[in-house]
Formats: C-alpha cells, structure tokens, sequence
C-alpha cells in the first residue's frame, strides 16, 4: 500500500531530536539504524559511526516521520529549512520512476532511482526547491 512521510535531516544531534519528536508526539521511534550498522561501517569515517543514519517514528496513527544525522562528509553543508523531505513510498518500482522522473524535470537529482542496499530509493528537488524522496523495499 502507498503511503507518504517526512524526513528530517539534523546537524548531527539526531539522538536529541528523536528523543524531542519522542516527547512531542507522544510516540517512541520503532528503528533506529546507525552509519556504523549499515555495512558494518566499511569505508565510512570514524565520527560517523554511531550517528543516527535513519529512525523512524509512527505519529498521528500511521504518519512516518523519519529522523537522521547529516552527514557534511557525504552531502556537503547542511542547509537549516531546507532539511526536511516529503518521502513518497509508491506500490511499485515503476510509480517511483515515473513520479520521481516527473520531479526531477527541471529540478536537481541526488540520488537517481536504483538499489541503495537497504532498498529501492531516489532523492530528488524538484524546480520548485521541494525535496522529495523514494522508498521501495527491497525485493
């Protein structure tokens, strides 16, 4: 089934901010995956191992909001309200593509759809300064 969520990228304080979120919404985040969890942490630097690569949180029932630590080493400076993303999980591979090809016109890709290791993604702002991401679970 289809859904839709935001994604929150923090300066480095993910743990904080999840715990806010937590607090806020009355909710407690069912995943929290670390840089250093993902590929055992191959070839990533060593501050970067305990920070907080992707959590996730159910609010208002069944909304994702997602929490992470950016991670200036790999996406450059992190711009303060330009940090969050509306993440779209099509039914398909395919509703991904097609949307995301849609988004991407005129606007700038970081991310072209394809597997990622943890599943099928694609980043994208579209020529509007909206930032979208994708998310197909792996097959």
């Amino acid at each position: 089934m289809a859904s839709v969520g935001s994604y929150i990228n923090v300066p480095g304080n993910a743990d904080e901010a999840i715990a806010f979120y937590e607090s806020v919404f009355d909710t407690k985040a069912f995943s929290v995956t670390r840089y250093g969890d993902f590929g055992g942490g191959e070839g990533m630097p060593e501050h970067a191992l305990s920070k907080v690569m992707n959590s996730q949180m159910l609010i208002f029932g069944d909304y994702l909001l997602q929490v992470s630590d950016h991670l200036e080493d790999f996406g450059g400076p992190l711009a303060l309200g330009s940090n969050i993303a509306i993440v779209l999980m099509p039914d398909s591979r395919s509703e991904t593509d097609r949307i995301f090809a849609l988004l991407a016109d005129g606007g700038n890709t970081r991310f072209e759809p394809g597997d990622a290791g943890f599943g099928y993604f694609a980043d994208v702002t579209d020529k509007f300064g909206a930032n979208w991401m994708f998310f197909n679970a792996p097959e």
